[in-house]
Parts: structure tokens; sequence; C-alpha cells
């Protein structure tokens, strides 16, 4: 695997792998994604809502603020899995491509007719 800018440095980076090792690479963003996934399912409350340590004034003005960051958090995070999704859903066109797998509807298909 290596990673290419060259035709555009300030851009995205183009990745160039072995048909043999999509798979691999396939399955490690899969990885990464549902890793992250499964965590900010369990934390995006936390992080959207910090009670205040006491009721004055600034406790509740310094949590809300605590809050709001949290909230840019999970956003940031959400968007985080949403272009790993992408990623994993391009590989698996590629590795379709490449004959690797078959495609979704196609083995859907297949199973049917068995």
């Amino acid at each position: 695997m290596s990673i290419d800018n060259t035709a555009n440095p300030t851009g995205p980076a183009r990745m160039i792998v072995a048909p043999e090792k999509l798979l691999h690479l396939k399955q490690g963003f899969e990885d990464e994604r549902d890793r992250i996934a499964n965590w900010l399912r369990e934390n995006w409350m936390d992080l959207r809502h910090v009670d205040p340590p006491g009721s004055d004034p600034s406790s509740k003005d310094t949590m809300a603020l605590m809050s709001q960051n949290g909230a840019e958090a999970v956003n940031a995070i959400t968007s985080y899995v949403d272009r790993l999704t992408n990623i994993v859903n391009n590989l698996h066109d590629d590795a379709v491509s490449y004959g690797l797998i078959e495609d979704d509807n196609a083995h859907g298909f297949r199973q049917g007719l068995t």
C-alpha cells in the first residue's frame, strides 16, 4: 500500500492498494469505524450534557459551555464515522470490481435460488 498525493498536494491523498490486500484494509476500516461508533453510542449523552457541580451562576454557565463543546465533539465524531463508512463502501465497491467478493444483490439472488 502507498499514499500518493502528487497530483494535488493540498487535496486528499489517493491510497494505492494491492488487490490482494484490499479486503484486509476494508476490514481494518470497518473495525475502526465500529469501535468509534460503539464508543460514541455509549458516551454521547455524557459529552452532550454535563451537570453543574453547584447551583451558582458560574457553575451553570461553565457547564453549559462544556455541554456545548461536548455536543460539537459528538457532531465531529459522527462526521468521522460517516467518512469511515464512505471509505468502507468504496473499498467494498472496489472489491466487487476486482471479483474478490460478490455484489450484495447478486449474492442475495443466488441464495434465493438454492
